[in-house]
């Protein structure tokens, strides 16, 4: 089924590059397996790169409209498919990248995976609409991403942070992945929440773990963490099971006022400064959750 003249045109208007491919790509979305030509993806990443040198203003303008075609592209799979991928953006591998989001609403799959940023990136208050892959990106300065919203999967597994990552009252709302991501700094998630599954196994925090105040929504993974300095987890709400197994906890760990509403699994976790639970809220039924936590804090809270 070829799409309507009008949707097509509203969507060539917002996106002049895509006129000579329109037929190439239709074709390819097709089938999910459809691989479109590679000179319409670069055409698509170019025209990207223009827009976001042009300003925010400019950007969302587009965003906007982007956003608004939608309803217009769910008559068939493959009309949804060729505007996925019109709204895409990969600026994946790129060397030397300097990117801008700061109040950016980002329409679709937006992919850093394996870019290096020298400057980091700026995304305080971004609305990402599609999926997030910052999968292996490298930020060279800060890397700022408070009050950003994250509507579909994100990833920032095995990213390097080199200064400060911030992430203050973020919202995830689907799953999230920083496993064996390296933050050689402070990170702060404070005022976060994570709706969907988010992973941390394997990462490391050179500085400050600003974890708490932050809802985890459907569990979450510390497993093999190793925190160098601090971890905050005060006032955190675990809604699924929360895994801390093997973490390495190299100052004071602090659990003051957090709620467990499912299994919490300290195996073999080192705790190398005090820790403190007090205050902790577990699972009425889990008895052995608070004994462990009590234990625990027994042993090392004097520190």
């Amino acid at each position: 089924m070829r799409l309507s003249r009008s949707p097509r045109a509203a969507l060539t208007r917002l996106n002049p590059w895509l006129e000579p491919h329109l037929d190439a790509l239709e074709t390819a979305c097709a089938t999910p397996a459809g691989e479109p030509p590679p000179a319409v993806a670069a055409a698509r990443d170019a025209a990207a790169r223009d827009r976001l040198a042009a300003g925010i203003a400019r950007w969302n303008a587009w965003a906007m409209e982007m956003l608004q075609l939608a309803p217009a592209f769910a008559e068939s799979p493959r009309a949804t498919r060729l505007l996925a991928f019109a709204a895409a953006v990969d600026l994946g591998g790129a060397a030397d990248l300097s990117i801008d989001l700061g109040g950016a609403v980002v329409p679709g799959a937006l992919r850093l995976a394996g870019a290096r940023l020298p400057m980091g990136i700026w995304a305080s208050a971004a609305q990402f609409h599609g999926p997030f892959d910052a999968t292996g990106a490298v930020f060279g300065r800060e890397a700022t991403f408070e009050r950003a919203v994250f509507s579909a999967p994100a990833s920032f597994a095995d990213a390097a942070f080199s200064r400060a990552a911030e992430f203050r009252d973020v919202s995830f709302r689907a799953g999230a992945s920083f496993a064996a991501a390296r933050f050689a700094k402070d990170a702060w998630f404070r005022g976060g929440s994570f709706a969907g599954r988010v992973d941390f196994s394997g990462a490391s925090f050179g500085g400050e773990a600003g974890l708490g105040n932050v809802t985890y929504a459907d569990g979450a993974d510390f497993s093999d963490v190793d925190f160098a300095d601090n971890a905050g987890f005060d006032s955190a709400r675990f809604g699924g099971p929360a895994r801390f197994d093997r973490a390495r906890f190299g100052r004071n760990a602090w659990f003051e006022g957090a709620a467990f509403a499912d299994e919490a699994s300290f195996d073999r976790a080192r705790f190398q400064g005090r820790v403190v639970f007090k205050d902790v809220e577990t699972p009425p039924r889990r008895t052995e959750v608070a004994a462990m936590l009590a234990e625990i804090e027994a042993r090392l809270g004097g520190r």
